[in-house]
């Protein structure tokens, strides 16, 4: 289920539930928005509410494929998409034909540690296109899993960079190359 989906779900949860009565004094802040097609587990919300809630009469006011995994008071001026420590992007697909996986795992490690993403992500007006890997990971045996941790993705950073070790991998793009479009070249 898509984030935006989640978020109308869990919002008309909450309302059902009489936590609040309109949304505008709720001061609703999300941890993250995900793409079209691809689904949040462990999603971070922050609302200001009129009273606490009960995990288990929100979890049964939602549709059956949306869990609230649990409950914490907070902090009035907590943000969840800044205050985050780090957050996990797992990405799965299928392996390509002659995909070489021990290269694109010594590609991956070269995503780790700062870097201008700008040949990895969609260019935002006004906005930096520097981040930091915390983590990058790559495994598989009929299905490629990529996991990406950091404090904060770029748009559409973690499909680009995926793309760009499926190319490695299967001889599209090479090492040298890569390493220059890291550094911003």
């Amino acid at each position: 289920v898509g984030s935006e989906m989640c978020i109308r779900d869990r919002l008309r949860a909450f309302r059902r539930c009489g936590l609040y009565s309109d949304l505008k004094g709720t001061n609703y802040r999300v941890a993250a928005r995900t793409d079209r097609g691809v689904s949040a587990i462990g999603q971070v919300v922050a609302l200001d509410l009129v009273r606490a809630p009960e995990l288990g009469e929100l979890n049964a006011t939602l549709p059956e494929d949306i869990t609230v995994l649990s409950i914490a008071g907070v902090r009035p001026e907590f943000n969840p998409r800044t205050d985050s420590i780090s957050k996990h992007y797992r990405y799965v697909c299928e392996i390509p034909p002659g995909f070489d996986l021990r290269e694109a795992q010594r590609a991956a490690k070269l995503f780790e540690d700062e870097h201008d993403f700008r040949y990895f992500c969609k260019r935002e007006p006004g906005k930096p296109t520097r981040g930091k890997f915390q983590y990058v990971g790559l495994t598989g045996r009929k299905l490629l899993t990529f996991d990406f941790v950091a404090r904060a993705f770029l748009r559409q950073q973690v499909r680009r960079v995926v793309q760009a070790l499926l190319d490695l991998g299967t001889g599209k793009l090479d090492m040298g190359e890569l390493r220059s479009m890291l550094e911003g070249r």
